[in-house]
């Protein structure tokens, strides 16, 4: 048999055995084992003679090397023997190599969009460790694969993700330790996975509530296609670049009371069992329609390292126009006032009292408009912002219904001259006249009063003849 007619008889029986499913794991990040206390193979049963059959009986494929399919087949023997065998040094020794048991078939790199509608789709990677045909049954065929990628070098992006270029991310696959070279380490994990199959990945849905309890939905999310499958998704074996291992899934979420959080399970099945769950916040928000990459390397969840990371999407601050170089001191750090995944801000002058305390207390106890009622922008904010604020709500001069800005004479229409920003109260409203008229005031002007409102009533628009 050729390696061609191979591939296609691994991916016709992909199409022909309902829901065997394959996964593949992120390179790195490896936890190694503690042989001393790991017991992960003292409950699996394998017929150790049935398997070493197996293996005798197999055969390599015409366009195999002959010798290298022994040097693989050998190993693979010489490691079922040690893994189930009745020698416990040699299964500790083998075992301080192998992969943990809780990687050998999960989700991994999981991340979520929803929109304001609802829709929801969450998107993961797959993993079925020493399943290295993606036939979902780990068997002495997966020496094959094996076999046509050894000794190749993985390659990754920058987050960890195998380069989407030829049949790289196959070769991804059959790199079971991960030390991103496809070699004759890569034999372990088929026997240490040996025999397992993957039918399917439940996707299950809990709500944590605003009083820290948690509660998961007892039963799984329907499969699109047929929600009589024990499973919410079916096995994938696209080749196709940046397709290998790769699931998505879209549902509708449910509605949320204040306070609480959607999160999404999502656990491998093998038609007995369900393997090592993996679980997500489904975030709701402005942001929610955006993949959890953006921001995150989703392989670790780490935060991104990019200088000014917010704004790979916000180029210019939000309310339009202008440069975040203009934006003065923290108003361009966009933590010091968001927090991460709601971001929303409401109302928005919330985080303001955090740097400005003082004014914040002045303009509250001055039962004055919030911040923005002056200073319009959050970011942009606009630190003079001159007599339209002021007569944004003082449409005419207090005290005068009717009365118009634009009688009133000489500097009495210039809010800031007499009035301090976030005080506005004028504590001693007639002593404030001798900043500009200091021929009048204590000159025993008129009836010799300095009082100057007892006679004029009105600062804003003074009666010039009372």
């Amino acid at each position: 048999m050729t390696r061609t007619s191979y591939i296609i008889v691994v991916m016709l029986l992909g199409l022909s055995i309902v829901s065997l499913i394959a996964c593949q794991g992120a390179p790195g990040n490896r936890v190694a084992i503690d042989p001393a206390t790991d017991t992960s193979l003292s409950t699996k049963h394998v017929d150790l003679a049935s398997a070493l059959n197996s293996v005798d009986a197999a055969g390599a494929l015409d366009d195999l090397d002959a010798d290298l399919y022994a040097r693989l087949s050998t190993e693979l023997k010489q490691v079922l023997i040690d893994l189930y065998g009745d020698d416990p040094v040699a299964r500790r020794n083998r075992l301080a190599a192998a992969v943990p048991p809780s990687d050998t078939s999960r989700a991994w790199a999981p991340q979520c969009t929803s929109t304001l509608s609802g829709e929801t789709t969450l998107y993961f990677r797959g993993r079925h460790v020493g399943d290295y045909n993606m036939d979902g049954l780990v068997s002495v065929s997966d020496i094959t694969p094996l076999g046509f990628h050894f000794n190749k070098n993985v390659t990754v992006d920058a987050d960890g993700f195998p380069a989407a270029n030829d049949d790289n991310e196959w070769a991804a696959v059959t790199d079971g330790n991960e030390d991103l070279l496809v070699g004759i380490s890569d034999i372990t994990p088929i026997g240490q996975n040996w025999d397992s199959r993957l039918l399917g990945y439940r996707i299950y849905l809990g709500i944590a509530g605003t009083d820290e309890s948690f509660s998961w939905d007892t039963e799984y999310q329907p499969n699109p296609d047929d929600a009589g499958l024990p499973y919410s998704l079916a096995f994938s074996d696209s080749r196709e670049p940046s397709q290998v291992q790769l699931y998505s899934y879209t549902f509708t979420r449910p509605a949320l009371n204040p306070g609480e959080t959607l999160w999404a399970r999502i656990v491998p099945f093998d038609g007995t069992i369900e393997e090592t769950p993996t679980e997500l916040p489904v975030v709701e928000g402005a942001h929610a329609p955006q993949k959890c990459q953006i921001c995150h390397v989703v392989t670790d969840y780490s935060f991104r390292e990019v200088a000014n990371s917010c704004q790979l999407c916000h180029a210019t601050p939000p309310e339009g126009g202008g440069a975040w170089t203009e934006a003065p001191g923290m108003h361009s750090m966009c933590l010091s006032c968001h927090t991460q995944h709601v971001f929303t801000i409401d109302p928005p002058e919330t985080p303001c009292g955090q740097c400005h305390s003082t004014i914040a207390s002045a303009v509250a106890a001055a039962n004055m408009p919030q911040c923005l009622g002056c200073h319009e922008n959050s970011h942009l904010p606009n630190n003079s912002p001159g007599n339209a604020a002021c007569t944004t709500c003082h449409t005419e001069p207090p005290g005068i219904p009717g009365g118009n800005w634009a009688d009133a004479p000489g500097s009495h229409s210039n809010c800031a001259l007499c009035h301090s920003a976030h005080q506005f109260a004028v504590s001693e409203p007639n002593a404030i006249c001798e900043n500009c008229h200091a021929d009048k005031y204590g000159s025993g002007h008129g009836d010799g009063s300095d009082e100057c409102l007892s006679c004029h009533v009105s600062p804003h628009l003074p009666d010039d003849e009372p």
